[in-house]
């Protein structure tokens, strides 16, 4: 594309973008939008082959790249849970077998490692490291590792279940919405009558329905899941999926957004560790 044709191209994609958002995908005309570019609606026609096309051609890189990184953070997300055994994921009561890794709690027989917590039968010998606890009752074994916590047979590392939520809906906010204020606009208030008027409600339906299945799996497997019915679940991924979206449609500026995801993040989060048995 010549610069020219590039320069033209950015200039009726704002009148796009202005004429959609003044007055919606139903109201908005091409003679509006060719008056706001400068062109005329032959002139426009060179860019997009209709309406519909010029209100996709604005906002679908957006739901492309909202797609993508949802489906890359449920991805990630289940196949830590399929790969979890038993409850090695909330690695935080007694220790029955830890190797190669690092546990956190009561161990017994600890060889060649470090045992800090508490034990009370030490049945085994410690070769190499130094025991600082007391006697307190577990059994089990550490081979080249440090117990420090407590674990449910921990082969090979850490297991942490707080890795699920190291990123969460504020963190897509500001890397993806955020950057493309306006086009979230454009999906959220003004796609009535367009292929798109239904993303945002599908967008939430399919996010409950994911978190549903993870608690679900979780919860077959044994995890210290709250228990919680699959409507409250439905309601509170509504509310903390509207609330950030709340700042962008209200049009606050980055740092006010910035800073609200943060609070957003602290209010919830600690809830969904609740949940999902991660205090």
């Amino acid at each position: 594309m010549s610069r020219d044709k590039k320069a033209s191209h950015i200039r009726v994609n704002n009148a796009i973008k202005e004429e959609f958002l003044e007055k919606g995908y139903m109201g908005a005309t091409i003679r509006g939008i060719g008056k706001r570019a400068g062109m005329t609606s032959a002139g426009l026609y060179r860019h997009y082959q209709n309406k519909e096309a010029m209100f996709a051609g604005v906002v679908e890189p957006l739901v492309n790249e909202i797609c993508e990184w949802m489906e890359r953070h449920r991805s990630r997300g289940f196949q830590m849970i399929e790969s979890y055994n038993d409850q090695d994921m909330f690695s935080g009561g007694n220790a029955d077998e830890n190797t190669g890794g690092n546990a956190g709690g009561n161990a017994s027989e600890n060889t060649g490692g470090n045992a800090g917590g508490n034990a009370s039968e030490n049945t085994g010998e410690n070769t190499g490291g130094n025991t600082g606890g007391n006697a307190g009752g577990n059994t089990g074994e550490n081979t080249d590792g440090n117990t420090g916590g407590n674990a449910i047979e921990n082969t090979g590392g850490n297991a942490d279940g707080h890795m699920l939520f190291n990123e969460s809906f504020t963190d897509m906010i500001v890397e993806v919405v955020l950057p493309k204020k306006d086009e979230f606009k454009l999906l959220y208030d003004c796609s009535k009558g367009s292929k798109f008027e239904n993303f945002i409600p599908d967008f939430i339906a399919e996010n409950q329905n994911a978190f549903f299945k993870a608690y679900s799996t979780l919860k077959e497997k044994g995890f210290p899941v709250k228990d919680i019915d699959e409507a409250e679940i439905r309601m509170l991924i509504s509310a903390n999926v509207s609330a950030c979206f709340l700042p962008i449609i209200q049009d606050y500026d980055d740092e006010k957004i910035e800073g609200y995801m943060s609070t957003l993040n602290e209010f919830f989060m600690p809830g969904w560790k609740g949940i999902f048995g991660v205090d």
